[in-house]
């Protein structure tokens, strides 16, 4: 029996831990995703398990009407900025933050060079945006969260979020032409 995220949210208030594992199993992956484009693979893992801990022990303050997956990445995304903020101090902007897809690590029989820089390119502007635009962009492509989902866990209007993506999607455009001019403009 398929359940959906409020009924497996309820079990998990009234302390099942099955619930709570299935709310993982479902949610985990997207959110390593969207984290991945944060921080590097082990980092992200760990801010997996710190948002699932935290929304366990906050489960009492999510509100029923509210969209859990957009309150997790919410989490998620507060924890990932406040390890971010740490690491800060100790290192240069360029290694703290930015989208660390590894693209480029990535080894294909179809990879090459091109690939690979190209990957480079892509996220170093995506490390460039400003941090709004950079957290929508990750949550819609890498988190695959709605727009919808997107506003809820940045406590933003829906127009507003689609203005970040409208944004860096520009931004990102405009880094790519400037790379390999004619290829990619609209």
């Amino acid at each position: 029996m398929v359940m959906t995220d409020a009924e497996l949210v309820q079990q998990a208030k009234d302390g099942s831990m099955d619930a709570l594992g299935r709310l993982y199993d479902l949610h985990a992956g997207a959110l390593f995703s969207f984290l991945r484009g944060m921080v590097d693979a082990h980092t992200a893992e760990d801010l997996v398990q710190d948002a699932f801990v935290a929304a366990a022990e906050r489960l009492g303050e999510y509100e029923e009407r509210g969209n859990f997956r957009a309150w997790l990445f919410s989490i998620a995304r507060t924890r990932a900025l406040d390890r971010l903020r740490r690491i800060r101090s100790f290192r240069d902007k360029q290694d703290e933050i930015g989208y660390i897809h590894t693209l480029s690590d990535q080894k294909t029989p179809d990879s090459n060079s091109a690939d690979r820089e190209l990957a480079a390119i892509v996220r170093t502007a995506v490390r460039q945006l400003p941090e709004m635009q950079q957290a929508v962009f990750l949550m819609r492509e890498e988190g695959e969260l709605s727009f919808k989902e997107i506003a809820a866990a940045l406590h933003i209007p829906l127009n507003t979020a689609l203005s970040h993506m409208h944004r860096a999607l520009d931004t990102l455009r405009e880094a790519l032409a400037h790379h390999n001019p004619g290829n990619y403009a609209e």
